[in-house]
C-alpha cells in the first residue's frame, strides 16, 4: 500500500467521524418539530372544545368575545325578582319591535265551546217490552209474522190454545153456576164458599192474561173459548220475533220484542278533558249523513260514571224525540254539544299562556318595557280563551305574541351574571379570531324568528339572519340547528333532533324544526364560516 492509499484511508475515516454528529442533529430537529406540532394541535383541540360539554354536546350558552363579556358584566341585569319568585324582564323599544311583542287586556266575556263527538242511535231502554206466553200451549195463529211491523197497544199478536186455560174456564163457569143456585138459600157459609170458588177461578184466568172483556164474554156466552189471543203491552215496532205458528211454547217463553221508537237515545263518547263542559239537560244538535242538511235536537240525559281506560272517553247519553221514526237504531250520527258557563267569566287568550305541563304562566305588560311573569290557575279552554280561576284581575295586560322569547330571556339571564339585553341574547353573538395569530376579534350577529310565532307541536319554520360586525349579510356560513328536550319521567335520556338550515336570501337561512311533543325545548344554533371558529347560541321555548 502506497502513501497515497494511506492518505485516502485517513480521509474516509475522518469523513465518517464527521457524518455522525450531523445525523444526530437532524433527528433532534425532527423531534423538536414533531413536539411543536403536537402542542399546537392540542392547543387548537382545547380551544375548539371550549364550546362543548359532555360527550360532544353543544354547551347551552351563547359564546361571546372577551370584550363583550366584560362590557356585559359591567351592565346592570335586565332581570328583577318578583315577590312570587318569578322574574321580570325589561326590554328596550328595539327589542320589543324585533320580537314583535303584542299585549291585550284581560276582561270578562261570555265563553262558549262546541264539543264535537260521534255516536250511534240506540233504543230507549225504558220503552222496550217483551211479549211472552203466560201459559203453556200451542200457537195456532200469528197475527204478526215478521220483524219490523208496527203494532198498537192492545193489538192481538197471536192466538194460543191451552188445555189448562180451557179447564180453568170450565171451572169458572161451574163455579158461577153454583153460586147462582145457592145465593138465595140463606145459608151464609154455603154462599161464601160458592163465591170463593168463583173468585179463585177468575183470578187464575186474569193471571194467565185473560182480560176483563174476555171474562165478561165468557160469562155472557156461558161457554169455553179454547183459543185466547195474546195482546201487545205497548205500541211500537216489533224488533224481534222469536216464535213460529204451530209451535208449543212453555209458560213464560218470550214470543216478541217490541220497542217504542218515538224517542231514541244517542250514545256518544267525549274525552275526559271535555267532561267539565258536559252537563245533564245540555242541548245537543244531531246530524246524520243519511239526511243531508237535517238537524235533530236533543238533550243530555245521562253521563256514564265509568271511564273507558283504553280510549280515555266517557259515554254520554242524549235523548232525542223521534215521532216520525226518522232516526233508526244503529245509525251513526255526529253530535255538537253547545256548552257555556252561566254568566260571564274573566278570560285570557290562549296565545298568552305558556303551559309547561307543570304550571301555567303569563307575562304581564307593566309598561316602559317591563314584563313580569305570573303563574295562573285556569279552567278548560273555550274557543281560544281560558277562564281565569286565580292569578289575574280585570284590566291586567298580558303578552299574547313574543311571550315565549321573553320567557327564554328570563331563563337564559341571571342576576349574578349581568347578562346582556334580549337583543344580544336573541342575536346570539359569538366568535373571536385566534389570539395566537394576533388578529382583531370578529363577531357574528344572529337573529332567530319562528313561524308560527308561538311554536306548536309538529313542524316549525325558523328563519336565521346572520350579519358580521359591520352589519353586512353573511352568505357563506353553514348553519345547524339542534332541538333537544330535557329528560323527563319515562324518558330519562331526553331527546335531540338536528336540522341543517338552507340559505334563502342575503344573510337569511331557513330550517324546518320538528317538535315532536308539547313541552319545553332548547334550540341551539351553530353558525360556521370557512376558516373561522363556530358561533353558537341557545334559546328556550315551549311548544303547545
Amino acid at each position: 500500500m502506497t502513501d497515497r492509499d494511506h492518505h485516502n484511508d485517513r480521509f474516509v475515516c475522518s469523513a465518517k467521524k464527521q457524518e455522525l454528529p450531523s445525523a444526530q442533529k437532524t433527528r433532534l430537529w425532527a423531534g423538536a418539530a414533531l413536539l411543536l406540532l403536537t402542542l399546537a394541535g392540542g392547543l387548537f383541540f382545547l380551544r375548539e372544545r371550549r364550546g362543548l360539554t359532555g360527550e360532544g354536546q353543544l354547551k347551552p350558552v351563547a359564546l361571546r368575545t372577551a370584550a363583550a363579556m366584560s362590557q356585559a358584566m359591567s351592565q346592570p341585569s335586565p332581570q328583577l325578582a318578583n315577590q312570587d319568585g318569578h322574574l321580570s324582564v325589561r326590554l328596550s323599544r328595539e327589542d320589543q319591535q324585533m320580537i314583535g311583542v303584542e299585549a291585550t287586556t284581560v276582561t270578562h266575556r261570555t265563553l262558549t265551546k262546541e264539543i264535537d263527538a260521534v255516536g250511534k242511535i240506540d233504543y230507549d231502554e225504558r220503552k222496550i217490552a217483551y211479549v211472552s206466553s203466560r201459559i203453556a200451549g200451542r200457537l195456532d195463529k200469528l197475527y204478526v209474522n215478521f220483524t219490523g211491523m208496527r203494532v198498537e197497544k192492545g193489538q192481538p199478536l197471536a192466538l194460543i190454545y191451552s188445555p189448562d186455560l180451557a179447564a180453568t174456564q170450565q171451572e169458572y163457569l161451574l163455579a158461577m153456576e153454583t153460586f147462582e143456585r145457592v145465593k138465595g138459600s140463606g145459608i151464609k157459609e154455603v154462599v161464601d164458599s160458592a163465591a170463593s170458588l168463583v173468585e179463585a177461578a177468575r183470578n187464575r184466568l186474569v193471571l194467565w192474561g185473560v182480560t176483563e172483556d174476555q171474562l165478561a164474554q165468557i160469562q155472557a156466552e156461558k161457554r169455553n173459548h179454547f183459543q185466547m189471543p195474546i195482546y201487545s203491552p205497548i205500541g211500537g215496532t216489533v224488533i224481534e220475533k222469536m216464535t213460529f205458528e204451530g209451535k208449543y211454547v212453555a209458560e213464560g217463553e218470550a214470543l216478541y220484542k217490541v220497542a217504542d221508537l218515538s224517542t231514541v237515545w244517542m250514545q256518544g263518547e267525549v274525552y275526559e278533558y271535555e267532561l267539565p263542559w258536559i252537563k245533564p239537560g245540555q242541548p245537543v244538535e244531531i246530524a246524520s249523513p243519511s239526511y243531508s242538511g237535517a238537524t235533530f235536537r236533543g238533550r243530555v240525559s245521562f253521563i256514564d260514571p265509568m271511564l273507558n281506560p283504553q280510549t280515555r272517553t266517557v259515554k254520554v247519553r242524549v235523548e232525542i224525540p223521534n215521532p216520525d221514526g226518522t232516526l233508526k237504531p244503529q245509525m251513526f250520527v255526529t253530535a255538537k254539544f253547545q256548552a257555556s258557563p252561566a254568566g260571564q267569566a274573566l278570560a285570557v287568550p290562549k296565545s298568552a299562556v305558556l303551559d309547561t305541563g307543570v304550571r301555567q304562566l303569563v307575562y304581564l305588560d307593566r309598561g316602559n318595557g317591563l314584563y313580569q311573569g305570573r303563574q295562573v290557575t285556569l279552567g278548560p279552554e273555550a274557543r281560544g280563551y281560558y277562564p281565569v280561576i286565580k292569578g289575574l284581575v280585570e284590566g291586567d295586560r298580558v303578552v299574547t305574541a313574543g311571550n315565549f322569547l321573553i320567557d327564554s330571556q328570563a331563563q337564559l339571564s341571571g342576576p349574578s351574571m349581568g347578562m346582556p339585553s334580549l337583543g344580544e341574547s336573541q342575536k346570539m353573538v359569538a366568535a373571536e379570531k385566534s389570539e395566537a395569530r394576533g388578529e382583531k376579534p370578529s363577531k357574528l350577529k344572529i337573529t332567530l324568528t319562528s313561524k308560527p310565532k308561538s311554536p306548536v307541536v309538529g313542524k316549525n319554520k325558523f328563519t336565521i339572519t346572520i350579519t358580521d360586525a359591520e352589519g353586512k349579510p353573511v352568505n357563506d356560513a353553514k348553519v345547524l340547528l339542534t332541538n333537544s328536550m330535557p329528560s323527563m319521567p319515562g324518558m330519562p335520556g331526553g331527546m335531540s333532533l338536528e336540522a341543517e338550515a338552507t340559505r334563502v336570501g342575503e344573510g337569511e337561512y331557513e330550517a324546518l324544526v320538528q317538535l315532536v311533543m308539547a313541552g319545553p325545548w332548547k334550540i341551539v344554533v351553530v353558525a360556521t364560516r370557512p376558516g373561522q371558529p363556530s358561533t353558537s347560541a341557545t334559546i328556550n321555548l315551549n311548544a303547545k
